[in-house]
């Protein structure tokens, strides 16, 4: 069977696209339109000109949706919604004014307690926002996160640390452990200053002075453990703490495990065993058990 040949028609649309920052037009911009009718959708796309002007023609009747997309910018908190989105046969919709909101910056520097560098540290933004990027501090504890919408966020700077026992040393120092930050010098989120974010504008000196905590370790047993397979034991932070799997450690024969490194907070914990089998992966896992770390084993 051939597909469908799509609706054709002698509607169009045309506008033009500006800037919402600075009123100038966006030359260079995609715009599609999607048409849905009785016979299906139709989707056809063109650019804007030097004048940020655009016209799209041979459209079908039927209820439409434009889609802009230029690089740097984003559809602006209300979108390009139009009073009357319906386009009825060979109506021409002319003047159409849409705009797009450039996106911004925010940069600064990831420091210790003493206020020196801190390089490798992982930054990113909550609410977590489609199509920004995590970035890692440089050797001068700086960093960038371009391509953020206009909003208000927080900053957290989460420095890397291996699950490991801390070093033993010979010269009478100890290990220094620094948890996950919250702009300015927070642990948790609600205490986290947000960060307001204007459009095309760069957001300068958000400066995350990390917090040091005592390395502690959390063990426990897990009992009836299946006989083959690996067992391993992963601690879910809470949504406070900064969430997702922060440490994770295996299991030992007897049952027992310990994971390191965990900064404070409230936890879940959940056993997980996985055997192999011919052509076949089974897995069993516990129920979950809360528990709180703080500055103690």
């Amino acid at each position: 069977p051939q597909p469908p040949t799509p609706a054709t028609g002698n509607g169009s649309v045309s506008g033009v696209v500006t800037d919402s920052a600075t009123g100038m037009p966006l030359p260079r911009t995609s715009v599609a339109v999607f048409v849905f009718g009785n016979t299906g959708t139709r989707s056809v796309g063109t650019v804007t000109d030097a004048e940020g002007k655009f016209s799209i023609g041979g459209l079908p009747a039927g209820q439409f949706m434009l889609n802009l997309d230029h690089l740097g910018y984003v559809a602006p908190a209300t979108g390009n919604r139009l009073s009357d989105s319906q386009l009825r046969p060979d109506e021409k919709k002319e003047g159409l004014k849409l705009t797009l909101t450039p996106t911004s910056g925010i940069s600064g520097r990831v420091l210790n307690a003493e206020g020196g560098a801190v390089q490798g540290a992982i930054v990113s933004l909550e609410p977590a926002t489609p199509g920004v990027n995590l970035v890692t501090s440089d050797e001068k504890g700086q960093f960038r996160i371009s391509g953020v919408p206009p909003g208000r966020y927080r900053v957290a700077a989460n420095p890397a640390v291996m699950p490991f026992p801390p070093e033993i040393r010979t010269d009478g120092t100890r290990e220094v452990h620094y948890a996950r930050t919250y702009y300015p010098d927070a642990l948790t989120v609600k205490a986290g200053q947000r960060v307001e974010v204007g459009a095309g504008a760069e957001t300068l000196g958000i400066d995350i002075r990390l917090v040091r905590t005592p390395v502690v370790t959390l063990s426990g047993r897990v009992l009836d453990v299946p006989a083959g397979g690996k067992t391993l034991v992963r601690a879910v932070a809470s949504a406070a703490t900064g969430g997702g799997v922060q440490m994770a450690g295996y299991v030992k024969a007897d049952g027992s495990f310990q994971i390191w490194q965990l900064d404070p907070g409230k936890y879940t914990l959940i056993a997980t065993n996985t055997s192999q089998g011919p052509g076949l992966q089974r897995g069993v896992q516990s129920a979950p058990v809360e528990v709180e770390v703080s500055g103690l084993d």
